[in-house]
Parts: structure tokens; sequence; C-alpha cells
């Protein structure tokens, strides 16, 4: 593992987003994005979204974006949900170019958020006051190869806000050449009123399939590792994380971040 920073020159984005209620039972927004990279242009979209809520227990909502520079759509989703008393159900379709890519914040997030178009039907349910149960069963296609991808989780929330929670998720992915399992707990503790401390665990097992780089040996057993501590007082804010992991493209990797940040209130 060798250090990785770097330098960078007229890096920087600017957006904004324009919304506007229709009655009491939807909404329409558009949204404009541009990005540089070293004073060249990197990234230019603009997007459309939408909600609606027909009735007390459908709620429809869709999203679009479009690269102007490659004059194509980037992104495209669709969820519909409908709820009745404890459970809620969703069904969602949708396409995800290489630019929308989840940032990879976890290792699930690295092998799992993949170009693909997809589809399926998601359940929640309030077993109990702070408890919910989710299940998830859809499909993806990658390079016109379809794929089976399932989710179980369940989520304790400590108090009633849910500032603390307790979380276990359990996932299996397919794909052209080889799929995965794993299992990902989470848990957020609010020790006091001005600090919270959070960590995350994975544990990923590849198919014996499943495309590796041949000079790595990387094990059968992936894991990834996430602490975290937030302190705040007053308009000051304070956290910190280190993160270590392995995967397929690495044999372990250990990262640091501190962030310091304040808050300025315009009258």
């Amino acid at each position: 593992m060798s250090p990785r920073l770097t330098g960078a020159g007229w890096d920087w984005a600017v957006g904004g987003r324009a919304s506007r209620l229709i009655g009491d039972w939807g909404s329409i927004g558009v949204a404009y994005l541009q990005e540089r990279d070293h004073g060249r242009l990197d990234a230019s979209e603009l997007g459309v979204d939408a909600s609606a809520a027909p009735t007390e227990r459908l709620d429809l909502g869709g999203r679009a974006a479009f690269d102007a520079i490659h004059g194509e759509l980037a992104d495209v989703q669709a969820t519909a949900s409908m709820r009745r008393g404890a459970l809620r159900g969703d069904v969602y379709l949708g396409q995800r170019s290489p630019a929308h890519l989840l940032p990879a914040t976890s290792l699930f997030s690295v092998i799992g958020d993949v170009p693909s178009r997809r589809g399926g039907i998601g359940v929640r349910w309030r077993a109990a006051p702070r408890l919910d149960l989710r299940a998830n069963a859809g499909a993806l296609v990658i390079d016109d190869d379809p794929a089976l991808d399932l989710t179980l989780r369940t989520e304790l929330r400590l108090d009633d806000r849910g500032a603390g929670a307790l979380g276990l998720e359990l996932r299996r992915s397919g794909g052209p050449d080889g799929g995965w399992s794993g299992v990902r707990g989470t848990a957020r503790l609010p020790v006091r009123r001005d600090l919270t401390l959070a960590a995350e665990v994975e544990r990923v097992v590849p198919d014996d399939d499943y495309p590796t780089m041949a000079e790595v040996d990387q094990g059968a057993v992936w894991p990834w590792a996430l602490a975290a501590a937030r302190w705040s007082r007053g308009p000051w804010e304070l956290a910190g994380a280190v993160e270590a992991s392995a995967s397929q493209v690495e044999r372990y990797r250990f990262d640091a971040l501190v962030r310091v940040g304040r808050l300025w209130e315009i009258p």
C-alpha cells in the first residue's frame, strides 16, 4: 500500500435545484450540476424529479438525469410505494450509469454498485415500535446478463428519535462472472448529548468463479470495518473515522479521516 495524496488545481463543482409544490399532493423539481477538473469540463448534467401521492396509501416518484456532454440519459429511477398499517411495499425500476455509482463508502458499495439496469420489489414491516424488518428481491442486468439481488435487513432503534440504532443486513448478489454473499452489522450509539460513536463491520464471501486479480491473494473472505466518532458543541463539530478493508483488488487498505466544521447562521 502506498500513499495516494495528490494535488489538484482549479477543481470545483457548482449546482442547484429548484422545486415547486403541485397542490397538496405532489411536487416537481429541476436541477443542474457542473464539475471542472483542472479547469476542464468534467461533468454537465440536467436533472428532473417528480413525486405524487394520489391517495393516502400510494406514493409515486421518479427522477432522470441527462448527461449534456455525451448527450444521453445517465440515470433513470421510478418507484411506487403502497402503505397498509405496519406494512409498506415498494416496486422500483431504474438504470444506473458509471457516473452515478454510489461512493465507495464500504465493501458492499465497492462490489455491489455496478452499472446496470435494476428492478424489483421490497417490503418493510414495522414489527415493533422500534424494530423494522426489510426484505428486497430484485434483478439486475449487467452487459445483457441477468442476475438476482437479494437483501434482508433488520434495524432496532434504541430511542424514539432513532439517534441510536443497531442493524444487521444479509445480502446475496449475482453477476455475469460470479456472485457473492455478505453480512453487515452496524451500531450507532449516542454516548452523551454531544458525542456519538458508530461502527460498521462487513464480511463478504465471493463465489469460486468471482473475478479477482491473479497476483493478489485476497483469501476466501474479504473483511471491511469502520469506527467513527462525532463531537459537537454549539456551532462547532469535530468528526473522525478509521477504515480497514481487503477486497478483490487490494490485499489490505487502511484510511483515516478527520473533519472540523463550524456553522454560521445568517439572520
